[in-house]
């Protein structure tokens, strides 16, 4: 790959997060938007421990649910440089 298609690609890329990142903000910016994100937040451990005494599966299974809500927060939260 050329110096020039990496380029490229990498226009592509921010371009493509650039257009997602707007879309989680719109999507999540309106009343209604805010009213999932809290639900979300309270089901996806937003302000909880994942930790379930003697199951590493049940935590790693809440975790990976966290995950999720702590990257839509990211979305929103995205600020262009």
């Amino acid at each position: 790959m050329t110096d020039e298609q990496q380029n490229q690609q990498i226009k592509e890329q921010q371009a493509l997060m650039k257009e997602m990142t707007e879309a989680y903000q719109i999507t999540f910016g309106s009343d209604e938007g805010q009213k999932v994100l809290n639900d979300l937040g309270r089901r996806c451990f937003a302000n909880n421990t994942t930790y379930v005494p003697g199951d590493a599966t049940a935590s790693h299974v809440n975790e990976g649910t966290r995950s999720v809500y702590l990257f839509i927060n990211q979305m929103i939260n995205h600020k262009e440089k």
